[in-house]
C-alpha cells in the first residue's frame, strides 16, 4: 500500500512537473515571441530613422543650395546697384560737361555778337568818315 501511495505520489509529481514544464515552456514561447516582435519593431524603427536621416540630408542639401542661390542673387543685386551708381555718376559728369560746353558756347556766341557789333560800328564809323 505504501508502494501504491509512493507510485501515485510519483505520478502526481511527474504530472505536476509536466504541467509546470508546459507552463514554463508556454511562458518561454510567449517571451520569445515578444522578443521577436520587439526585434521587428526595432528593425522598423531603424529603417524609419535611416529614412529620416536621408530626408534630413536631402533637406540640408536643398537649404545649402537655396542659401548659395540667395547669396548669388544678393551679389548680383549689389553688382547692379554698383553699376547703376557708376552709370549715374557718369551721367552726372556728362551733364556737367554739357552744361559747361553750353556755357562756353554762350560765351563764344556773346563774344561773336560783341565782335560783330564792334565791326559793324567800325564799318559805320568808316562809312561816316568817308561821306
Amino acid at each position: 500500500s505504501d508502494c501504491i501511495k509512493d507510485n501515485y505520489s510519483r505520478k502526481s509529481n511527474i504530472a505536476l512537473n509536466n504541467e509546470r514544464y508546459e507552463v514554463l515552456q508556454n511562458g518561454r514561447d510567449d517571451y520569445e515571441q515578444q522578443i521577436n516582435d520587439m526585434e521587428r519593431i526595432l528593425q522598423t524603427k531603424r529603417q524609419e530613422l535611416l529614412s529620416l536621416y536621408s530626408c534630413k540630408s536631402l533637406l540640408k542639401e536643398e537649404v545649402d543650395s537655396m542659401q548659395r542661390e540667395t547669396a548669388a542673387s544678393a551679389a548680383s543685386i549689389e553688382n547692379k546697384r554698383s553699376e547703376r551708381k557708376l552709370a549715374k555718376q557718369g551721367l552726372e559728369q556728362k551733364q556737367f560737361k554739357v552744361t559747361e560746353l553750353v556755357s562756353r558756347l554762350q560765351d563764344v556766341k556773346n563774344t561773336l555778337v560783341e565782335e560783330n557789333i564792334d565791326s559793324s560800328s567800325k564799318e559805320q564809323l568808316a562809312d561816316a568818315r568817308e561821306k
